[in-house]
């Protein structure tokens, strides 16, 4: 007979910390189904970028991005909630646990930020 581990799933708003583990999380969905909007790229955005884009969700309050992990430390669930003019829910799950390689980060993408729909929602 086996011995069950005991885990704790907890499911929380995404702070910008948890960029890189979002975007390893993105690449590792991405390869397992055909159904979001991106492949086994990812997200194809740095580390920089993401942290930037989830400070902008936090001040927000018609916007959430929640996280489910397990024992507070592996990515396995995310969920993006926001106001739009079509209302919009994206979902990624992952259905089998295993590790996450990690990425690099591109410290050019601040300046994209500053450029793009949401850097400019920021300023104004």
């Amino acid at each position: 007979m086996r011995k069950r581990e005991k885990v704790e799933i907890m499911i929380r708003e995404a702070i910008p910390a948890d960029a890189k583990d979002i975007i390893a999380f993105s690449k590792k969905t991405g390869a397992e189904t055909p159904y979001l909007a991106y492949g086994a790229e990812g997200l194809e955005l740095s580390e920089a970028f993401e942290e930037l884009y989830l400070e902008d969700l936090m001040e927000k309050d018609n916007n959430v991005m929640l996280i489910a992990t397990i024992n507070n430390k592996q990515l396995i669930g995310l969920a993006s909630v926001g106001q739009r003019i079509n209302p919009n829910l994206d979902m990624s799950v992952k259905s089998a646990l295993r590790s996450r390689r990690s990425i690099g980060d591109s410290e050019s993408d601040r300046s994209l930020w500053k450029k793009s729909r949401l850097g400019q929602s920021r300023a104004a």
